[in-house]
């Protein structure tokens, strides 16, 4: 049997009910704007079921509704992804002896750099897409990161997949 730390055991566990939450809220948008589209005054179905729900719904944008939704998601793994970084420091016995994290570097950046993996070629497609996902995440959540930086990871990420047709992932922040 093999060694695993429990923070990874952890984090195939949370990734697992995450998925079927995504899967489960992306099956209740799609169902939503089926809905929708069948009915004769959707504005008015739509306030009237939110209301027996309990709801308060403001003007939604449907068509952003997919997006949004998706861009929620990114941001949900990825918190399972820094706590799984969080929880690897503290289950491994080497990072006593790493130099401290400097202010503003990214704890996927650290815990790489400090595993002799930040320039491995081995694995720079799954550390550049992650790179990637985490200025999704960061676009998402703090509006004034910059849309240009996120733009080149993209094409970079794309590049290293070899990756041509746009509908494709990576796919930019606005699709």
């Amino acid at each position: 049997m093999s060694f695993h730390y429990p923070c990874f055991s952890r984090l195939k566990s949370n990734l697992g009910r995450i998925d079927a939450i995504c899967g489960y809220a992306t099956l209740a948008v799609d169902l939503l704007a089926e809905d929708l589209q069948q009915n004769n005054n959707p504005r008015e179905w739509l306030s009237g079921s939110a209301k027996l729900h309990g709801i308060v719904l403001h003007s939604v944008d449907e068509e952003l509704l997919p997006r949004r939704l998706a861009q929620m998601f990114i941001v949900t793994v990825h918190a399972q992804l820094e706590e799984f970084l969080q929880s690897f420091l503290e289950e491994h016995t080497a990072v006593q002896t790493w130099d401290k994290r400097r202010d503003g570097e990214a704890l996927f950046q650290y815990v790489l750099k400090n595993l002799g993996m930040l320039h491995q070629t081995s694995c720079a497609k799954d550390r550049e897409v992650t790179e990637y996902y985490r200025l999704i995440r960061n676009r998402f959540s703090h509006i004034k990161v910059n849309s240009k930086q996120v733009e080149n990871q993209r094409k970079q990420v794309r590049e290293l997949l070899k990756v041509e047709e746009d509908h494709l992932p990576q796919k930019s922040y606005e699709a």
